[in-house]
């Protein structure tokens, strides 16, 4: 072609060759073109045309319209300095030949190579549109590839990819870059190098002098092989390869950053070569083939995340897990891993499966033991878990502890099923702890050497031991704790939250501290049980056994006697320090020789009940009406109101009481003795009743004087 000034040609003819004048026309209706081409002048293929580039050529660019074909005749190259374009419905043909594209080039329809070669070196490539190979190569050097995002790459045998140290982009979200059976290996000394995702049923190998190559998409590979000295693959952020052959580790570094390489191969080499080739990254490596499969990697072998699934035995030696090792389907592992400072240990499985080696009998490393989905997981024997090491259950999920003993020195998270179990529960430590809910049969023990383990579920025991000095057990927000085994009061605090706690066996000791806050106790035991002498806020009792007060017992709200149950206060002093009514009872009460203090500071209902000594010192005070108050000892008024309409005291001792100032609407005195006044009383309703052998003895002398209202 000759040197002319640069002009724009349309071609003329249905088939023609690239370099034939005749092919071409300056404008649409003239005849074909008289003068020479030149290397700067643009041609543009026509719909319905075909061009055949039967030698090299230099030219501007060069575009196929739709409906257009550029056929490839010979081994040429074309050189365009402002490229190729193939619009949407163009075609471009390489068949058996190699065509070497000089300038960049832009593909939005169809190209198709069959044994034949694209190679364009150091410029960059377009695909927006499709190209299929059979066994043909795509060949550059420094220049890069793009799939774009309706791009698509299609191999249907073995053919040959080489990437050089240029990039290769795919931004098809549908990862439709399919090399086929080609073996995929990329070499050279590029610094930085990225290649994109694709499929290919051959093997993947980076076998660089230098540099590092990251994969910006998912690979889809039989197999991937590291082998290049001084350089590094990075499998890149966020991704999700597979290869369904084996990993080979001999040199350089394979980084995981932060991806999934899911190793799907049944095989006793699955992981193989220098295990310490492998830096883990924040990645994951998960070997999920349905059968056995062996890590054979000499050295250490470190991953962050570590996955075994589907189904088989993994069998690993000298294997470190820094982050996550999960157990999902039915797959099983050898041995435990080292497990690293802050590991967790997962069960991710629909299946229910007895734990394996892989449960540590203690547990270390801080990220602890984690149940997260629905196959119900048995222990494999007593556990410990130390210090910051926690144990969870997820919503949906169940662990089954049987007879094993469990001990808690971090927290229990369950938000799932704890088995009911037979073995015992230990809360120890000197840390902070949550304490979710567990049902057994076993002794729970607190036995914490400090801080406080708060229990953030309902506790259901056999035994509960208290035994933690400096150590403190919070019974939570508004939960229920019950306990049929005998409570052991030895050492430490329990705190009530604001929950109930239920103990129906004996109670042995009260060398702890109580702190009521706002919660419940209730004592239903079925045998007699003997209270210990607590300051408590809400006291209950139930069930057919005796409860005896051990001691000076203080109750800040609400004490009630449910039905068929006895209250007996012995020889001690209660001490109601609640408003309203503070003490309820639908039961039997027994008031013995004690006392009973109404103390309040504000307004109080004094229960009619048949007290020993009665005080009702403090604020003011209304004398029930539903019933009679008994009184056989001291009747103590104190110097607040009262309301007595309609009331009835009753004096009943067996032997001399003296009644104090107090204005009574009903009196009544009974049993034997004299019944002295000493004061000046008041009687509301005129009547006093003297019952059985009692009698009345008023000391005027004394100041005594009786007073009957008209």
């Amino acid at each position: 072609m000759g040197a002319a000034s640069a002009a724009t040609y349309y071609s003329k003819v249905a088939t023609g060759n690239f370099s034939a004048v005749g092919s071409w026309t300056a404008d649409t209706t003239t005849n074909p073109n008289a003068a020479a081409l030149t290397t700067a002048d643009i041609f543009i293929i026509r719909n319905g045309h075909a061009i055949t580039l039967s030698g090299n050529q230099t030219i501007g660019s060069v575009t196929i319209r739709s409906g257009a074909t550029l056929t490839i005749g010979g081994n040429f190259t074309l050189t365009a300095s402002s490229g190729l374009t193939v619009n949407t419905g163009g075609n471009l043909g390489i068949a058996n030949r190699n065509f070497t594209m000089a300038g960049n080039w832009t593909n939005n329809g169809t190209i198709t190579v069959t044994t034949g070669r694209l190679v364009y070196n150091t410029f960059a490539g377009q695909n927006n549109g499709s190209i299929s190979f059979t066994t043909g190569q795509l060949t550059q050097t420094t220049g890069s590839l793009t799939n774009g995002a309706t791009g698509a790459i299609t191999f249907t045998g073995a053919g040959t990819i080489s990437f050089g140290t240029g990039n290769f982009t795919n931004n098809n979200t549908s990862d439709n870059v399919d090399f086929g059976l080609s073996v995929i290996t990329i070499t050279g000394t590029a610094a930085s190098q990225s290649i994109g995702g694709f499929t290919t049923t051959g093997r993947f190998s980076s076998t660089k002098s230098s540099g590092t190559l990251t994969l910006t998409g998912d690979l889809n590979c039989n197999g991937i092989t590291m082998n290049g000295s001084g350089s590094t693959l990075n499998l890149g952020a966020g991704l999700n390869h597979t290869s369904t052959g084996t990993i080979i580790l001999t040199a350089g570094t394979m980084n995981g950053g932060s991806s999934v390489l899911n190793v799907n191969i049944v095989s006793t080499t699955a992981w193989q070569g220098t295990g310490t080739v492998f830096t883990p990254g924040t990645g994951t490596i998960n070997f999920n083939a349905a059968g056995n499969q062996t890590l054979t990697a000499s050295g250490t072998k470190t991953f962050y995340n570590l996955t075994f699934s589907t189904s088989g035995t993994k069998t690993i030696t000298g294997t470190t897990v820094n982050n996550v090792f999960s157990l999902e389907g039915t797959a099983l592992s050898s041995a435990a891993p080292t497990y690293g400072s802050g590991a967790t240990l997962q069960y991710n499985t629909n299946t229910a499966r007895t734990a394996g080696a892989e449960w540590l009998a203690s547990f270390v490393a801080t990220g602890g033991v984690f149940i997260t989905n629905t196959g119900a997981i048995t222990a494999n024997g007593n556990k410990v878990f130390s210090t910051n090491a926690p144990l969870g259950i997820d919503n949906g999920a169940t662990l089954t502890t049987g007879a094993n003993s469990f001990t808690f020195n971090a927290d229990f998270i369950n938000a799932g099923i704890w088995t009911n179990s037979t073995g015992n529960v230990i809360i120890t430590g000197g840390d902070a702890q949550n304490i979710g809910s567990i049902t057994t049969t076993g002794t729970v023990s607190m036995t914490k050497t400090g801080n406080t383990a708060t229990l953030t579920g309902n506790i259901n025991g056999g035994a509960f031991t208290m035994n933690g000095a400096s150590g403190t057990l919070n019974l939570g927000a508004g939960l229920t704790h019950t306990f049929t085994g005998v409570w052991t009061n030895t050492n430490g605090t329990l705190q009530g939250g604001s929950s109930a706690l239920n103990i129906s066996g004996t109670v042995s000791g009260t060398a702890i501290t109580f702190t009521p806050n706002t919660g419940t106790v209730n004592y239903t035991g079925t045998s007699a049980q003997s209270i210990p002498a607590f300051t408590y806020y809400d006291l209950g009792f139930s069930g057919a056994g005796k409860k005896t007060l051990a001691g000076n017992t203080a109750v800040g709200d609400v004490l009630t006697i449910d039905p068929s149950s006895e209250l007996d206060l012995s020889s001690v002093t209660l001490n109601l320090t609640g408003g309203g009514t503070p003490l309820v009872n639908n039961g039997i009460f027994t008031s013995s020789t004690s006392t009973v203090n109404y103390s309040s500071a504000v307004p109080a209902v004094i229960t009619p009940l048949d007290y020993n000594n009665l005080n009702a010192t403090g604020g003011a005070r209304t004398l029930s009406t539903t019933d009679t108050i008994g009184i056989k000892g001291v009747f103590t008024p104190g110097a607040g109101s009262y309301t007595v309409i309609n009331s009835i005291v009753e004096f009943n001792g067996s032997g001399a009481q003296t009644i104090p100032a107090f204005t009574f609407h009903d009196l009544i005195v009974s049993n034997a003795g004299i019944k002295l006044i000493a004061a000046s009383i008041t009687v509301s309703c005129q009547t006093i009743a003297v019952n059985d052998a009692a009698s009345i003895e008023i000391n005027a002398d004394g100041g005594g004087k009786l007073n009957l209202l008209q």
